[in-house]
């Protein structure tokens, strides 16, 4: 039975954590950039010194209270006959609702450590629209349209990292901010797969691929219903499972997002979609417990599942070339496994794979200008690429270079064939993404290269200027305007200086 007198919570500085003995369990930081300046509960441990397994949890109450500073959240901890309360007390003044939020700290038999229950109520002062307050509509199990509040969104350690094998690989969970201080040399994948009842009582897992859930997504096959008292969560490489425990009854979703593979929670609202205001005295209550799972029983548990996997059709979606570093060849769909941590190339108007055509590989970008379109032309865009999808940094005051070989046939051309590369940056207010993105954005195009004889292939190069302010993503583009075919192949982006 653990020691409930060595359990505590202690300050260090500006944050509040709590501790068993000397090994910390759990931290609650103020500030974090990650969500844009807001309070961060995280750095979950189940065990002393035990392994880090959630690196942050999204706090149920954050839409229903003032935006401000991270100080106007108290925490206060209170000793239990078992072990400890940390209320968590944001100052609601001036906002819709009363907050009663706390984590309850139990021991558990089963792993010898700790399991974490939090319980959340919100009750609103007044009648406010769903949509100022996070709530949202999507669809049931059904397919019928429904009310949904996001009880939380972890961050399993180590879920995901570098889309790209990159010179300085990217650190943790947390979003970077514009320097190269935020990096570090070596990543592993520390989380194998997610796992989660169904409401019929059947065992699924669904395996962290960006490609894969991007797919599901279209049938709405990545938010899944769980059985009431059911429960889900991931097996990490060292055969340890996370639980999320949802024991209060209530009916509750699980979505994987392909951005970051963190798993957003959600809570079924009573009331019609069209329903557009929250009346006031309604009332929103989660509570779920989060322990761990000793390999053993995971793999027990895990020897009963079955994987979803998207259909041929659903495929399709993600059958487009990913991007790669240090130079594309085109030669990689989305849909491969070895891909499952990448972004892919976007095609847009008049934009298709040519599988066969390259430059010295097969495999290229190809653009053909639509009829209807000769002004706008036609591109094909690389997702953002940048520390946003956790890709190296764009470093304050470095310049960039994007160059690529094209091969233009103008024959059948009505207008001069006129292919391009540009960068374009996104910048934001502050420093992290969660900050207002700053529009337009600065682009830089090169100069549209000559063509000749069908089979030529030319160099393009664009150099940007500095990159100034708080950059956290660049998008990179293929450009044909006037008329013909063009076929990009072995696009490179890099640091100047």
């Amino acid at each position: 039975m653990k020691d409930s007198l060595q359990i505590k919570l202690v300050r260090v500085g500006n944050d509040a954590r709590v501790a068993d003995g000397d090994s910390e369990l759990l931290r609650i930081r103020g500030g974090d950039l990650y969500m844009g300046g807001a309070m961060i509960v995280g750095s979950v441990r189940f065990r002393a010194n035990g392994a880090l397994r959630i690196a942050n949890l999204a706090n149920p109450w954050r839409a229903f209270v003032p935006k401000g500073c991270p100080e106007r959240v108290s925490v206060r901890g209170e000793r239990t006959p078992q072990g400890l309360r940390v209320h968590l007390e944001p100052d609601t003044h001036g906002g819709v609702a009363d907050v009663a939020c706390h984590l309850e700290f139990i021991p558990d038999p089963a792993s010898g450590g700790w399991m974490i229950e939090q319980h959340c109520k919100i009750v609103l002062r007044r009648s406010v629209r769903w949509k100022d307050i996070g709530v949202i509509v999507f669809p049931d199990e059904n397919g019928r349209p429904s009310l949904w509040w996001e009880i939380d969104d972890p961050n399993f350690d180590g879920n995901y990292g570098p889309s790209v094998p990159m010179q300085n690989d990217w650190l943790g969970v947390y979003e970077p901010t514009c320097g190269p201080d935020t990096f570090r040399k070596a990543w592993r994948r520390k989380v194998e797969s997610f796992f989660f009842r169904e409401l019929s009582g059947r065992l699924r897992t669904i395996r962290f691929h960006r490609g894969l859930l991007f797919c599901l997504t279209k049938q709405n096959r990545r938010a899944l219903p769980f059985q009431p008292k059911g429960f889900a969560g991931v097996r990490y490489t060292d055969g340890v499972g996370t639980l999320y425990e949802f024991v209060d009854g209530k009916p509750t979703f699980g979505h994987i997002c392909e951005w970051g593979f963190d798993t957003h929670f959600w809570r079924r609202i009573a009331g019609a979609p069209d329903m557009a205001v929250a009346p006031k005295g309604y009332t929103l209550e989660a509570k779920y417990r989060m322990r761990e799972c000793s390999p053993q029983a995971m793999e027990k548990l895990l020897r009963r599942t079955q994987p979803i996997e998207p259909s041929q059709r659903e495929w399709q979606a993600a059958d487009v070339p990913v991007y790669e570093e240090p130079v594309n060849h085109f030669a990689t769909s989305w849909r491969e496994d070895r891909a499952g941590d990448a972004w892919p190339w976007i095609p847009v108007a008049g934009a298709t794979w040519d599988r066969r055509i390259g430059y010295r590989k097969a495999g290229s970008l190809r653009l053909q200008v639509p009829s209807l379109a000769c002004n706008a032309g036609a591109t094909w865009e690389s997702m953002r690429v940048g520390p946003t999808n956790f890709m190296n940094p764009l470093v304050p005051g470095a310049r960039y270079r994007l160059t690529g070989r094209v091969r233009v046939d103008g024959r059948g051309a009505t207008e001069t064939p006129q292919p391009s590369l540009s960068i374009k940056f996104h910048k934001y207010a502050g420093p992290a993404t969660f900050s207002p993105e700053i529009l337009p954005c600065v682009e830089f195009r090169s100069v549209p290269a000559g063509w000749g004889p069908p089979g030529r292939w030319t160099r393009l190069e664009v150099i940007s200027g500095p990159v100034n302010g708080n950059v956290m993503g660049a998008t990179l583009s293929c450009h044909l305007h006037g008329g013909g075919t063009a076929w990009f192949d072995e696009i490179a982006f890099e640091r100047v200086d």
